[in-house]
């Protein structure tokens, strides 16, 4: 008996949802029955009132701004940010552009090279051979558009250039170790003998990172060796006069 009262129940359940859809259906049909017949007694009435309302509509494009700026996308203009940028910007000029590329050695070793002052151990980046596939790298990086006459020297930043002559890649500002070697990788083989000691490209990374005034890259201009370096510091190390660059095992383009 119980059974029979579940069944019934469940059976007036499903004619309510049956009618309660049947009605819906009919609701549906008659409104899109209605709106189809109107639309197709006045044809003419239906193609005006829906241009109106397209042209309406499209009347928004006219306050559409598009901007691909990622400063206008990403910074608001009361940011601290925005503000200090468009000062900077007004005040002086447009901060130039920095592309960097971190170039680390792996697998190779330490060079223990012996001075007058005694060995100075520098960092597996200083392997001859190293920094000659580091030059290659620059170089085709130099030349990317070259050929199509949309080269480097386009866009680069080159303060040193003469007024009134074409800028060329040499005149780009590119912090890079081969700036204490001018880009020259034979000089990398230049040796002599001072007070018995055999004087190398080792030297020279030396004296330069002492004082890069004294090895001027091809733009004119010095090479920090803090920028053109990387992992030359401890954990918790600052710069100083005395840091130890040839340690180094990371080189930045």
């Amino acid at each position: 008996m119980p059974d029979s009262t579940v069944d019934a129940d469940e059976e007036e359940q499903t004619g309510v949802f049956e009618r309660l859809g049947a009605k819906t259906e009919q609701c549906l049909e008659a409104f899109f029955t209605r709106w189809g017949t109107f639309f197709a007694t006045y044809p003419w009435y239906t193609l005006l009132a829906g241009t109106i309302f397209l042209v309406l509509a499209g009347l928004g494009i006219k306050y559409l701004h598009i901007t691909t700026n990622p400063v206008e996308l990403w910074a608001s203009p009361q940011s601290r940010a925005r503000v200090e940028r468009e000062y900077f910007d007004s005040t002086f000029q447009p901060f130039y552009r920095i592309e960097q590329i971190i170039i680390k050695a792996v697998d190779l070793p330490e060079i223990v090279h012996p001075t007058a002052d005694g060995p100075v151990t520098f960092g597996p980046v200083f392997n001859k051979s190293f920094l000659i596939e580091v030059l290659n790298l620059q170089q085709k990086i130099l030349e990317i558009g070259a050929k199509e006459g949309s080269g480097i020297e386009k866009i680069c930043y080159a303060p040193l250039s003469s007024e009134g002559v074409e800028t060329t890649a040499e005149n780009c500002v590119v912090q890079s170790l081969w700036g204490y070697f001018e880009n020259d990788v034979e000089r990398l083989d230049d040796s002599d003998e001072e007070n018995g000691f055999n004087v190398t490209y080792l030297d020279q990374f030396h004296r330069c990172f002492s004082n890069p005034y004294l090895c001027l890259a091809p733009y004119g201009g010095p090479i920090d060796p803090a920028i053109a370096l990387g992992g030359f510091l401890k954990t918790g190390e600052q710069l100083g006069a005395n840091t130890k660059y040839e340690k180094a095992n990371a080189l930045i383009l």
